[in-house]
């Protein structure tokens, strides 16, 4: 009789540790898969990638804020770039390790043209060409974020088998549109309008059933 004493010992262990797991599993459904956390690059970092940027890329940055600096009166792209270098370094705009250096500068820099644009807003309060601006709480900016990190991550795998187009559709995810997009991805005319077909083209197929 000891050996069936120990038998139904180990059965009952057997079945709480069982009961235990699936009582896990249902706690881990019901909080959901927890969401990855952003990673951020310290000064060190950001300067070493803003070194290893090239002639090229620091071209296609400044023509961009050339032509973004054409919303600001009194601006020049130059003071536009410096400014947005400037919130990169410092922290105030850390640049998050999963996104491209060039499109985080673009935005940063939109980011410099919308506040100017709120500090007019603010001393001229009726110009009705000066919409007002949504404000979010710090928990919607981080749900905006990540709805915004799994959308990229589904237009790369999409837009794999065609760089081109997968940069297109990256910088216009970043707001990039005209002669800013297309200074961008550095594109002549026929391979502009190439990887545009090719971007619309892959991207429809994946929407479909």
């Amino acid at each position: 009789m000891p050996e069936l004493k120990n038998s139904s010992s180990r059965l009952s262990e057997s079945r709480r540790a069982e009961s235990i797991s699936g009582q896990s599993e249902v706690r881990q459904r019901m909080i959901g898969t927890p969401r990855p956390i952003r990673q951020y690059a310290d000064r060190a970092e950001a300067v070493a990638v803003l070194n290893g940027l090239s002639r090229l890329d620091w071209r296609r940055i400044d023509r961009i804020a050339d032509l973004l600096a054409l919303k600001l009166a009194g601006w020049e792209g130059g003071d536009l770039r410096n400014v947005a270098i400037v919130k990169m370094l410092s922290g105030e705009r850390p640049w998050p390790r999963d996104t491209a250096v060039t499109p985080f500068l673009v935005m940063v820099m939109k980011g410099v043209i919308s506040n100017e644009r709120k500090k007019v807003r603010a001393l001229s309060p009726l110009d009705d060409n000066l919409a007002d601006e949504e404000t979010l709480s710090p928990a919607e900016v981080l749900e905006q974020e990540e709805a915004e990190r799994l959308l990229r991550v589904n237009v790369r795998e999409a837009l794999a088998r065609h760089p081109n187009a997968q940069a297109l559709a990256i910088a216009m995810l970043d707001g990039l549109r005209g002669e800013p997009l297309r200074a961008y991805v550095g594109l002549d005319a026929v391979s502009f309008a190439s990887a545009r077909r090719a971007m619309k083209r892959d991207l429809f197929r994946q929407r479909r059933p």
